[in-house]
Order: C-alpha cells, then sequence, then structure tokens
C-alpha cells in the first residue's frame, strides 16, 4: 500500500465512523466481523483508530464536511439539547374526564394528540416515530435522550479516557509493566500454592 493510501476497507471504516460516531459499528460495515466476539471488534477497530493514516482521514472528512457547513457541532449540540429537554405534554394532551359506567361516574384518564401540523417544525423533529398498536390506538415515540446525552458527551469530550502519566519523582517516564497470559496463569498457579 503506497503511503497516504487507504484500502477500501479502510476508506468504508473513515466513512462509517464519520457518520455514527462508533468505532465497532464502523468497523462490522466495512469488514467481515461475522466469526469476531465484540471484544476483538472493539480492539481492532480501536487499533485502526490508532493508525495515523485512518485517522488523517477522518479528519481529512470531518473538514470537509465543515467546509460544506451543513450542520454546525453548535447546531448538533443544540438539536440534541432540545431532544433532551423535550416534553411529551408538547405532543399530546393528557387530562382526567368523567366516564358514566354501570357503577357510576369515574374519572378516566383521556389522551389526545396536539394538531401535529400547528407545532413548529423544532418540535416536530423531536418525534421518531408515530405508529399504530394492537389496538388500534396512535403511539408517539420521541428521539432517543440516553442517544442525545451520548452524543453531547462524545463531542464535548466528557466520556475520553483520562490520561495518567506514569512518573518517578523526577517526572521521567516509567516503563509500563506488561502482563501476558503466562504470567497470568502463574500467578494463579503460585496463588493455589499458597492455600
Amino acid at each position: 500500500m503506497a503511503e497516504g493510501k487507504l484500502t477500501i476497507k479502510q476508506e468504508k471504516f473513515c466513512n462509517k465512523y464519520l457518520e455514527c460516531g462508533n468505532a465497532s459499528e464502523a468497523y462490522r460495515f466495512a469488514y467481515e466481523c461475522s466469526k469476531m466476539s465484540d471484544e476483538t471488534v472493539w480492539k481492532r477497530s480501536s487499533e485502526l483508530l490508532q493508525n495515523g493514516e485512518v485517522t488523517g482521514r477522518v479528519k481529512q472528512l470531518q473538514a470537509q464536511l465543515a467546509e460544506k457547513e451543513l450542520i454546525t457541532k453548535e447546531e448538533l449540540i443544540r438539536l440534541n439539547v432540545s431532544i433532551i429537554n423535550a416534553d411529551v405534554l408538547d405532543f399530546v394532551d393528557a387530562d382526567m374526564v368523567d366516564m358514566k359506567t354501570e357503577y357510576g361516574v369515574r374519572q378516566v384518564p383521556s389522551i389526545s394528540f396536539q394538531d401535529l401540523k400547528s407545532l413548529p417544525p423544532e418540535k416536530r423533529r423531536l418525534i421518531q416515530s408515530i405508529k399504530i398498536d394492537r389496538s388500534g390506538s396512535p403511539v408517539v415515540e420521541l428521539m432517543d435522550k440516553s442517544k442525545a446525552i451520548e452524543t453531547i458527551n462524545r463531542m464535548l469530550g466528557y466520556n475520553a479516557p483520562e490520561k495518567t502519566a506514569n512518573t518517578d519523582t523526577k517526572g521521567n517516564d516509567l516503563p509500563q509493566p506488561t502482563f501476558n497470559t503466562d504470567r497470568f496463569f502463574q500467578l494463579i498457579q503460585m496463588s493455589r500454592s499458597d492455600d
């Protein structure tokens, strides 16, 4: 492979990663993973993101999108904040009404939809789907608040791993300990012989 040139699979990974923001999902899209465990997919996708050419391509694609100004980071954050703050009562009217039954008048819940056409577009965008359930009643599903929180955390770097430096008292880097499976099994054997 020539310097600075990505494979077709790496290019697919970069594009999907930009689309979904999830390295494992992007890896599954670009590579054959049917026989891989989730842990293996996560490890390989993380390794791929450590590849300088792949990271460079992701940044290049992000810059191209930013130039087109299809949507700014601020707009994305604003949209996700509105998803988090969405209130179901913006879309339905819930009330208690009197209903005559054979046992007399009872109060029962009454739910009716607001006229969705009269809602402002920014409110209508918060609706993910409208379905009819088995009883014939409409069901409104709003955008996923958990995903919106996750997206904001990722965009603002709140969920980034903390970097800690292992240094001595003079500030020199300390070598990182390595741990392999052979050493792991040795420690298990040693702990069993201590019992």
